[in-house]
């Protein structure tokens, strides 16, 4: 009877120490996946509108720019290794990236690359000289026409304005170098917000420097974008939107007296994302 208890105990702890590994190997491939091949993504803001929609869920594949699997103790990076990836993001790629200011994931346009030269005026957006054909493209408004000093402007001035973006102080010193003008000359609106949004809308040109891209939100006047915080360097691409696999409405929508499966947008999901 003794013999008999210690072996039913014996086979409970066998199948206890399978399940828990089991469940250690589940938890170990998931987050292979999440690492290296897959990664979920959460729209939070309207700045790809229509293209892609607060509360849209998509799936990331991290293989294509090469994923970065980083190892953190605390605050403290141990180590972070760069794997390959198979291409590159090219214009009109929709890509997923870290913001650079404060490592937050956001999705943005790819607008142009390495070298090439930007400038925007009154909405258009110019790259290398030819305008880009948007069909993505939403405005609010009509775009601001250029002030009289964007094509006007020494040399000098676009120095000082290319050094200024590359280093993500453009809006700063502009606002610094246009601070007695913005009271005099009737190109440039009175309020900050309208003062801001007239020189997103007539911006550059500057020349994106080796190993960066320049990247905007096809919600064009409401996307905070390279535009206004500089260049994307390339090591901070996470991965391009595969698939929408969940789409839910909007916080203000899900305070209404409706039914909980009314918040669920069924027509998104299992949209492909295309760029």
């Amino acid at each position: 009877m003794w013999f008999r208890r210690k072996r039913i105990d014996h086979d409970k702890m066998s199948s206890l120490r399978e399940w828990i590994e089991s469940i250690a190997v589940a938890v170990y491939f998931v987050l292979i996946v999440r690492m290296v091949l897959i990664q979920s993504f959460r729209i939070p803001t309207p700045s790809m509108v229509d293209t892609l929609k607060v509360g849209d869920l998509l799936f990331v594949e991290r293989l294509a720019y090469g994923p970065r699997v980083a190892y953190h103790v605390g605050d403290e990076e141990l180590w972070n290794i760069h794997l390959p990836g198979y291409s590159q993001p090219q214009i009109g790629d929709i890509v997923v990236f870290r913001y650079p200011l404060d490592g937050r994931d956001f999705v943005k346009r790819c607008i142009a690359l390495p070298q090439d030269t930007v400038m925007i005026r009154s909405g258009v957006v110019f790259v290398n000289g030819r305008a880009l054909d948007e069909p993505y493209v939403k405005f609010s408004y009509e775009p601001y026409p250029p002030p009289s000093w964007a094509d006007t402007a020494d040399s000098q001035f676009w120095e000082q304005y290319q050094l200024a973006w590359e280093n993500r102080e453009l809006m700063e010193w502009l606002s610094e170098f246009l601070v007695n003008r913005r009271f005099t000359d009737p190109d440039l609106p009175r309020s900050n917000r309208e003062f801001f949004q007239m020189l997103a809308d007539n911006f550059g040109p500057v020349i994106i420097p080796e190993g960066n891209y320049f990247v905007m939100g096809d919600n064009r006047q409401n996307s905070d974008d390279a535009r206004f915080w500089g260049p994307l360097p390339e090591k901070e691409l996470r991965g391009r939107p595969l698939i929408l696999y969940f789409s839910f409405s909007t916080k203000d929508d899900q305070e209404k007296s409706i039914p909980f499966w009314r918040w669920i947008k069924w027509n998104r999901i299992g949209r492909l994302v295309r760029s």
